[in-house]
């Protein structure tokens, strides 16, 4: 049994709408359920297509964290999500966004996000060094979003706030104690049309330690790769997803991944599909930390909603 994804939607006034997710996630271990607060958002449409946002979000900083829900596998393409959602890739921020969508000709959009950084957690902020996400887009034509996205924050004390992955991506702080300055740049480009659909996320992850006495800065790589043929109720697709973090990163772990995988996916009607994918996972710098490498997975997924 996986996560159920649990959502309120109400249009409060014709001008103010309110979003909640919250996920019953099951425990690792012995068993047992957890309950978070994904999103729980305020939405003022105050001009147009120009909006106004207060309270827990998904960071717009590409276009898998915008378009899919965090935890709603009915909606993904695959069966899992990149593997840089689980350590660079900041996921959520409680804060204040300005949103634009659909503008002019090329369908225009942007976001701009003030709010708690990744050293924060999702009840408040310790201190006044918030986190800032930009990301503007183009919708050419239909079936198509492109753009990129910028993140920066400064890392208190080399924290682990819960925003941004799972603790055991980052590294002991005793290694590092002082503030990271955090910055992360993405582009993300989708297209669609009858038969085709193809996504590609790629970004770079850049870590400097102001109080290290001269260390260097870390780069960390990510990219990401779906391509998938649709014919009657059917996909048949394949993805590719790259991670590198560099050994000198005194932040995250060292980690380079690689993952070859295909699937297939059978919709039994908008609410309840089925996966099955194959993928091989691999470290081609074998002297990077990587849990368990050069292993084959098969999975079988089944996900609804009503």
């Amino acid at each position: 049994m996986g996560p159920h994804d649990m959502f309120v939607n109400a249009q409060l006034s014709s001008m103010i709408s309110f979003l909640s997710e919250t996920v019953i996630n099951p425990k690792p271990g012995n068993g047992g359920f957890t309950a978070n607060i994904e999103r729980a958002l305020v939405q003022f449409n105050y001009s147009g297509n120009h909006s106004l946002i207060l309270g827990k979000m998904h960071t717009p900083i590409n276009y898998w964290n915008d378009r899919y829900q965090c935890h709603g596998r009915l909606f993904f393409p695959t069966v899992d999500r990149p593997t840089s959602f689980s350590m660079v890739i900041p996921l959520h921020m409680l804060g204040l966004r300005l949103q634009g969508q659909n503008l002019g000709e090329l369908n225009f959009g942007y976001d701009l996000v003030v709010g708690n950084g990744l050293s924060a957690n999702d009840r408040g902020d310790n201190d006044l060094k918030k986190a800032l996400t930009g990301a503007v887009h183009i919708k050419p034509w239909e079936g198509s979003r492109i753009g990129v996205g910028y993140f920066r924050d400064v890392i208190v004390d080399n924290a682990w706030g819960g925003q941004r992955g799972p603790s055991n991506a980052h590294r002991d702080t005793s290694i590092y104690k002082g503030d990271v300055i955090a910055h992360v740049i993405t582009a993300s480009a989708w297209l669609e049309n009858e038969r085709w659909e193809v996504q590609s996320e790629v970004s770079l992850s850049v870590n400097a330690f102001p109080d290290s006495l001269g260390a260097a800065n870390s780069v960390s790589h990510l990219s990401y790769l779906y391509c998938g043929y649709k014919f009657d109720d059917e996909t048949v697709y394949g993805v590719v997803d790259w991670v590198e973090v560099p050994m000198e990163n005194l932040h995250l772990n060292p980690y380079q991944l690689s993952k070859f995988g295909l699937g297939w996916e059978h919709a039994f009607n908008p609410f309840v599909n089925i996966k099955t994918q194959v993928q091989y996972f691999t470290a081609l710098r074998k002297e990077l930390i990587v849990p368990k490498p050069d292993k084959w997975e098969f999975r079988i997924q089944v996900a609804y909603g009503f």
